[in-house]
């Protein structure tokens, strides 16, 4: 049996992420970026990654420079790139 995506256990239909888990009507991934609270996000992604690190350039502290994970290693390549 092949696990689904969201699925965390084998009976019964698999159960996917809730994508609004406030029910508001707003998804949280808009709610997380929304610093005013009016139902649209302040910060989207750029769909860009100047550094090659994998993080959009618009969540990204320096988009020039390469990320320093908490251990103070530097990733410079994108993980999922790897």
């Amino acid at each position: 049996m092949r696990h689904q995506p969201g699925e965390h256990g084998r009976r019964g239909p698999a159960r996917l992420p809730d994508l609004d888990s406030d029910n508001d009507g707003v998804a949280d991934a808009t709610e997380g970026f929304d610093v005013n609270n009016d139902g649209i996000a302040d910060t989207v992604p750029a769909n860009s990654d100047l550094d090659g690190d994998g993080i959009d350039d618009n969540f990204d502290t320096d988009p020039n420079t390469a990320y320093t994970d908490p251990s103070g290693n530097v990733v410079d390549t994108d993980p999922a790139r790897t």
